[in-house]
């Protein structure tokens, strides 16, 4: 199932798993979220990334921790409205994860990794002034765009060589 056919579904629960140290010695984050539908996915670094159902995640999901029940309150039962990526002069940014839209003009994302002490690796919530604002005070070149807008341009570019 593609990105796309996530928008309307709603969550149910979110679960992570957190690693102070690896082996790298850089901290990791992971955060899991499960669906109306039973589905669970993590937050998508591509816009073409597909969801599927996957024994091996929902073992990983059984045995994570819980988020704190207000952090959940928060997201629990609401929509998804879009998805948000972060690109850098027209090319995919790779090494951030994408934002999830939901409705209530809420945005969930999240840092992997990072040097203990120094990178906040979690999950964040923005509403949609602070969304904006992060936006805005992006650095020249970057530009976070929203799932329907790259299909849409995909669509377009695609009739656009058809025609040619």
């Amino acid at each position: 199932m593609d990105l796309l056919n996530l928008i309307g579904l709603r969550i149910k629960d979110i679960k992570y798993n957190y690693i102070y140290e690896n082996e790298y010695g850089m901290q990791e984050f992971y955060s899991y979220i499960k669906l109306s539908n039973g589905l669970i996915f993590m937050i998508p670094y591509y816009p073409d990334e597909e969801v599927v159902e996957n024994k091996a995640l929902k073992e990983v999901f059984k045995k994570a921790k819980k988020v704190n029940i207000d952090f959940l309150k928060k997201l629990k039962d609401k929509h998804i409205v879009n998805f948000h990526f972060p690109y850098f002069e027209n090319e995919l940014n790779e090494g951030r994860k994408s934002y999830v839209e939901l409705e209530g003009s809420i945005f969930l994302t999240e840092m992997n990794s990072g040097p203990p002490g120094i990178t906040n690796v979690d999950m964040h919530l923005y509403t949609r002034l602070e969304f904006e604002n992060e936006k805005g005070n992006l650095e020249d070149g970057f530009q976070i765009i929203p799932l329907t807008d790259i299909i849409r341009n995909k669509k377009q570019k695609c009739s656009n060589n058809e025609m040619k």
